[in-house]
């Protein structure tokens, strides 16, 4: 057993952890506003490039649904209309 589970195995479950977050707004010269979600106080902020939307728009069209499935966060996440 790890230590970790051993709140559990005593019928000691550990309280919610709520982070905060922030949204940064990025105006890019082909795109609307873009928004990005920062987490608090886990990530550091990013800076979104119209470079790294026009390469996520190679596979994502209008339309289309991306969902971001990584541990903690992404340096390629972004929205796409």
């Amino acid at each position: 057993m790890k230590l970790k589970e051993l709140p559990y195995v005593l019928g000691i479950r550990p309280g919610v952890r709520v982070h905060g977050s922030e949204v940064h707004d990025f105006d890019l010269p082909r795109e609307e506003r873009i928004q990005y979600g920062q987490w608090l106080p886990l990530e550091q902020p990013k800076t979104i490039r119209q470079g790294a939307v026009d390469a996520l728009r190679t596979f994502l069209r209008p339309g289309d649904v991306a969902i971001d499935m990584s541990a903690h966060h992404d340096v390629f996440c972004a929205p796409t209309a």
